[in-house]
């Protein structure tokens, strides 16, 4: 699972799109930590489509105590990356799922996506 914070841009350059074929999960929070997108593999997991995800924070799909929300804040507060390997998420449309991830956060400028 991938999780990108930024700014969000235009998709001017087809990156959503791309982003869509791939079979990890990718969630781009702006620098709010709002959801800008997710992607197809994203949806699955989370159980919540991109439109209903979109402008939401990171917290109304993992819950506020989760690892991986924790881990963007620190991201988004401090910039880099970090990468974390078997976190358990539980996203809060599917409380009966439980998936182990590993995670890669990095702090992104809007013009690289």
């Amino acid at each position: 699972m991938a999780v990108s914070v930024q700014q969000p841009d235009t998709d001017s350059d087809g990156t959503e799109a791309m982003l869509d074929y791939l079979s990890t999960a990718v969630i781009r929070l702006d620098a709010n930590s709002c959801i800008s997108h997710l992607n197809q593999a994203a949806e699955s997991m989370t159980g919540t489509s991109r439109q209903r995800a979109s402008g939401l924070l990171l917290e109304d799909l993992f819950g506020e105590h989760e690892e991986l929300v924790k881990l963007c804040l620190r991201v988004n507060e401090q910039g880099g990356t970090l990468e974390v390997r078997e976190v358990s998420l539980v996203a809060r449309h599917k409380p009966e799922q439980v998936y182990v991830a590993d995670v890669v956060v990095t702090s992104m400028p809007a013009d690289m996506l």
